[in-house]
């Protein structure tokens, strides 16, 4: 009995598993793109405030 409860657990956790992958991945993806963007935006803010003193 157990063990079926147990099979049945185990099955949930690697739908689960299977339902996050590509969230996870999407969210990975978006970082690298978006943290390159975010450290140039610092950038040209930190120029701005050396030109405008």
């Amino acid at each position: 009995m157990f063990g079926l409860l147990n099979s049945v657990v185990g099955l949930g956790a690697d739908v689960v598993r299977v339902a996050v992958a590509p969230v996870a991945v999407t969210v990975n993806v978006a970082h690298a793109v978006v943290k390159p963007v975010a450290a140039a935006a610092t950038e040209v803010v930190k120029e701005v405030k050396n030109i405008t003193g």
